[in-house]
């Protein structure tokens, strides 16, 4: 992507997440997002669709990240069990999460525009059909299936547990009991 694109996707963002801070995602429009980043009609619509799409960009950075961190964990760890990488995975991506962002709490509120569910399900399937642990990479291809989108709803469920801001529970904690429960 070359630096001008680049440059006004992050105006763009960061105007969307001023804008989230005050107003709720359908009661802003394409104008008060362009107003806000300054930058044209036409720029924004040589970069989204609309404000979904935007969104939808942003959980897609969060995916990438969340697949670079497994991949990571899988290089570092080696010879701990599954049970211990999915641990660590967990208490590194609620640890990660800006989870004052208002564009996450668009993406995870309870009536989202975007369905974060069906992205991360794919990604988890991903994950899953990569799988040094022979029992989880051997296994039907239905059954696989199944356990990316249980892994899946589990996993958003945690981070909205984790952006309701309990303060009392820790990511490492949160992290030890989904790998109880998993596991």
């Amino acid at each position: 992507m070359d630096k001008r694109k680049l440059k006004s996707r992050t105006r763009m963002q960061s105007a969307l997440k001023a804008l989230l801070t005050e107003h709720d995602l359908r009661s802003i429009s394409i104008g008060d997002l362009c107003k806000e980043a300054k930058v044209t009609r036409p720029t924004f619509y040589a970069n989204y669709r609309d404000l979904a799409d935007m969104l939808d960009q942003y959980l897609e950075e969060i995916l990438e990240e969340l697949e670079a961190l497994h991949n990571d964990l899988n290089e570092q760890f080696t010879p701990c069990s599954q049970q211990e990488r999915t641990t660590r995975l967990i208490q590194i991506l609620l640890e990660n999460l800006d989870r004052e962002d208002p564009r996450m709490q668009a993406l995870f509120s309870t009536m989202p525009v975007v369905l974060p569910e069906r992205r991360f399900s794919r990604l988890v399937l991903k994950l899953i059909e990569q799988s040094v642990e022979k029992d989880i990479a051997q296994m039907p291809p239905e059954k696989r299936l199944i356990v990316a989108h249980y892994f899946t709803g589990a996993t958003l469920g945690i981070i909205r547990l984790w952006m309701q801001k309990p303060d009392a529970i820790t990511p490492q904690q949160i992290a030890n009991i989904f790998s109880e429960l998993t596991f």
